[in-house]
């Protein structure tokens, strides 16, 4: 077996457009990716890498023709996910978190043979396809999506609807597929579709299909997250163990920030001075006094509370009323707000910034009668009003 070496790149660099060979000539070439980057990069982690791109050419020059047959490209991997795939990653979770000890890491697939969705989970399990002699095949229909989100939940895992198609009247009947999350921001800084998921959030909302908004969470490429991946998904928890963080985004207790026009701000909700953000409220009270927590607020930028409808009727539009605060109202504190509850009703708050721009949004809580007929998850049920 020949193996090609261009001048300057290691063994197995895997150019070879400056070796010269015969008419008729057969080469071999071996690529060794791991061991160049462990070479040229030894302060990574050499499998937390990815191959893409990978092209081969002929290169004619004086005018010269050329032709070339590119034969026989065997990538030796298994293609067992749990003996490989998933091996290999909490193999590099380990690795890596003896380098960053302070970063809590997750283990989670992206769903794809259904509708997109995300797990999470703190005792990750791979869905285990029927073993047919070939990859499944993608069911995009609602009762797939929906056994698949069972077959999770019954493991204790959070299920995220990805970029969910813009139809309220699937959704509603659907019930957001029995997700626990939706994805909100566009992944390519889009807000025209930002904007449509927020009022698609906002008819989940007022049928009391109670989601946690999240931000942009499907990403190919790795690259530039402050520009392409505009939006943290910011947690409110006790801790960074996963068992909190998961609780916490059970519980709703979630707001969205720009990394980098808005890097260090937070939102939250409290009521009775305990944390509400996420809770569904159920009280025989005409109203609640909402105290709105909106920090290090940049100059010019300016807050939307959010106040729709849950009045549980099937509706596909959204009933909603903005009522907007400018930056300054948060300077001494939490802003009080009085939230009626009528015959329900719900609140979030959106943050801009003085061009208008988005630089946050915040997730919302409910305000029942006590005695509507509503199925309230646990981690979302407030105690009782004061």
């Amino acid at each position: 077996m020949l193996r090609a070496r261009r001048p300057g790149v290691p063994d197995g660099g895997g150019r070879v457009d400056r070796c010269r060979h015969r008419a008729g000539d057969r080469q071999t070439l071996r690529i060794r990716p791991l061991r160049d980057i462990r070479r040229f990069w030894a302060d990574l982690v050499a499998e937390d890498s990815a191959l893409a791109r990978l092209r081969f050419g002929v290169r004619a020059r004086n005018g010269a023709t050329g032709q070339g047959v590119f034969d026989h490209l065997r990538i030796r991997r298994t293609r067992d996910q749990v003996r490989w795939a998933v091996r290999e990653q909490r193999d590099l979770m380990r690795r890596l978190g003896r380098q960053y000890p302070d970063i809590t890491q997750l283990l989670g697939p992206e769903v794809s043979m259904v509708r997109h969705m995300n797990v999470f989970m703190e005792h990750f399990a791979l869905f285990p396809y029927p073993d047919r002699g070939t990859a499944p095949v993608k069911d995009n229909s609602v009762a797939a999506a929906r056994e698949m989100v069972r077959w999770y939940h019954r493991r204790g895992a959070l299920v995220q609807y990805n970029h969910p198609p813009i139809d309220p009247a699937e959704l509603v009947a659907a019930r957001a597929l029995d997700c626990d999350l939706m994805e909100t921001v566009d992944s390519e800084g889009d807000f025209t579709v930002t904007d449509q998921r927020f009022a698609l959030f906002d008819v989940a909302a007022r049928n009391a299909i109670f989601l946690t908004a999240t931000s942009q969470n499907d990403d190919h490429g790795g690259r530039d997250w402050p520009q392409q991946h505009l939006f943290h998904t910011s947690v409110w928890s006790r801790s960074r163990r996963a068992k909190d963080l998961l609780a916490g985004l059970a519980a709703g207790q979630v707001f969205l920030n720009h990394q980098r026009l808005w890097p260090t701000g937070t939102l939250d909700l409290t009521v009775d001075g305990r944390p509400a953000m996420g809770q569904v409220i159920r009280t025989d009270q005409a109203y609640a006094s909402v105290g709105i927590v909106a920090s290090d607020l940049p100059g010019g930028a300016s807050v939307d509370v959010v106040v729709g409808v849950c009045d549980r009727t099937g509706a596909t539009t959204p009933s909603i009323a903005r009522h907007t605060f400018p930056a300054t109202a948060f300077a001494a504190g939490p802003l009080p707000f009085r939230l009626d509850r009528a015959g329900g009703r719900y609140l979030r708050v959106e943050v801009s910034g003085a061009d208008g721009g988005p630089l946050g949004f915040g997730n919302p809580l409910w305000l029942l009668p006590d005695d509507a007929a509503v199925e309230v998850p646990k981690a979302r049920r407030f105690q009782q009003l004061k």
